[in-house]
């Protein structure tokens, strides 16, 4: 399997890749994962309207305030 895979490395992984840009990095990651634990609370059954909320109020106050 090995053999097989590892050399065509390359077109299975963009990590093997020179040059090529990734979508996320860590800082969007550790975002991503602070919304959901500390705003959200780890439920996945919030209606839309809760999220909107949580984002323009809530997560927008607390941005506003950091940066000031």
């Amino acid at each position: 399997m090995f053999d097989y895979y590892y050399p065509k490395r390359e077109k299975w992984s963009k990590a093997w890749r020179e040059g090529v840009q990734f979508h996320t990095n860590n800082l969007i990651e550790s975002w991503h994962n602070q919304l959901k634990t500390h705003y959200l609370k780890r439920t996945r059954k919030h209606r839309i309207d809760y999220i909107v909320w949580v984002l323009t109020q809530v997560v927008d106050c607390a941005y506003r305030q950091s940066i000031l």
